[in-house]
């Protein structure tokens, strides 16, 4: 067993080994070295609310909240209700608010987002970063940037890696729109991110995105990706695409905390090859970065 110096225990705490290390509540659980465990220690349907720092260095689990786990690792803080905490140096949540009892269904900006899971990476104390985090609500938000993968590109070369995720090249919006009649606006069948769809003239929409960043830290502005817009052609009684139906993208634009893009769609009728603005129905999906 390892020596025990500078050793701090409540009542029912257990520390087995390790050197500077301090529980102050019932039934915790300290292992390591300059960790601290701080919680309530609640009881919870017969068992213990257990906080636990099971190995690592300077980990720390804030006193105002309870059954929250450090497994090991280095540096790490948790400090929300039953939160997990791995790696080393982790991003801490700054306005922590779920606690027991918070019904876990989501609800924009609330405590549901904050994170139950968190991988930290962080290269030191002044700079912390997280790898991963899953929140109460069940979503998992992925850190890592790829960038450009292309020779020559200004961006470090990162080849991707089959299978992996990295939240600068996920889905985050779409849509499937259907004019009504200009200058009536159209609708919003179904979507993801969208904030609005405006007509500005016959055939011309103007996409407002919707896209938080994560814990709550405003909304995304996106500067680079892909749109993808495809027109829907299948209407059944009549040719309403013609001979040239299309539709075009532009690059994203931001206007304070919003991502805005044009689609314009196209069409000519059947006895002419001139293609012009024109009312039709269209898909779209947006890769960000």
């Amino acid at each position: 067993m390892l020596p025990k110096r500078h050793l701090t225990l409540s009542f029912f705490a257990s520390i087995p080994g390790g050197d500077h290390l301090t529980a102050q509540s019932y039934a915790q659980t300290v292992i390591g070295a300059y960790n601290s465990a701080g919680g309530i220690g609640n009881k919870f349907g017969g068992g213990s609310g257990d906080d636990v720092i099971s190995g690592g260095y300077g980990n720390y689990i804030d006193g105002a909240v309870s059954v929250s786990t450090i497994g090991g690792g280095d540096s790490l803080t948790a400090n929300s209700f039953a939160q997990t905490v791995m790696g080393y140096n982790n991003i801490v949540s700054p306005t922590p608010a779920f606690t027991q009892g918070t019904s876990h269904f989501y609800a924009t900006g609330g405590p549901q987002d904050e994170p139950l899971v968190i991988v930290g990476n962080g290269n030191n104390g002044n700079n912390p970063s997280n790898a991963i985090e899953v929140s109460y609500d069940g979503h998992i938000t992925v850190f890592d940037q790829n960038k450009n993968t292309h020779v020559g590109s200004a961006a470090p070369v990162r080849t991707p890696i089959f299978g992996a995720t990295y939240n600068d090249n996920t889905i985050v919006a779409w849509g499937d729109i259907s004019p009504v009649g200009f200058p009536a606006q159209p609708t919003v069948n179904s979507d993801f991110g969208v904030q609005s769809v405006l007509e500005t003239f016959p055939g011309v929409y103007l996409v407002k995105l919707w896209t938080n960043l994560p814990d709550g830290g405003g909304t995304k502005n996106l500067t680079f990706g892909s749109v993808t817009v495809t027109v829907n052609d299948d209407t059944p009684s009549s040719d309403s695409v013609g001979v040239c139906g299309y539709a075009t993208a532009s690059h994203f634009t931001t206007v304070g905390l919003n991502t805005l893009f044009t689609v314009r769609t196209y069409t000519g009728s059947l006895s002419s090859s001139d293609c012009h603005p024109r009312e039709l129905p269209f898909f779209f999906k947006v890769t960000g970065r």
